[in-house]
C-alpha cells in the first residue's frame, strides 16, 4: 500500500485512510485508528529490534566524547 501511494503528496496516515474505507468498506474512525495505532506499534518494534546495539550503547555506554544521550532525549522532546 506505501510503496503504491508514495508518489501522492499526502501522508501516511491519509493512504492508509484512503485504502480503509475503498477496499475494506471501514466507514467508522474508530476502526481506522485502531489499525494505524498497530501499524506505528508495529513499526516502532522493528526499529527498537533492528537497532537494539545502537540503544544500547547510546543508554548504556559513558564513555563517548559527546553525551549521545542527551542530545536524544533533547531532540526527542523538541
Amino acid at each position: 500500500m506505501q510503496g503504491i501511494l508514495e508518489w501522492l503528496p499526502i501522508s501516511s496516515e491519509g493512504s492508509l485512510i484512503l485504502v480503509m474505507n475503498s477496499l475494506f468498506s471501514q466507514d467508522t474512525s474508530i476502526n481506522i485508528i485502531s489499525v494505524a495505532i498497530w501499524l506505528h506499534l508495529g513499526t516502532t518494534a522493528a526499529v527498537l529490534i533492528y537497532y537494539r546495539q545502537e540503544w544500547y550503547q547510546i543508554f548504556f555506554v559513558w564513555n563517548e566524547p559527546v553525551p549521545l544521550r542527551r542530545i536524544v532525549v533533547i531532540t526527542t522532546i523538541g
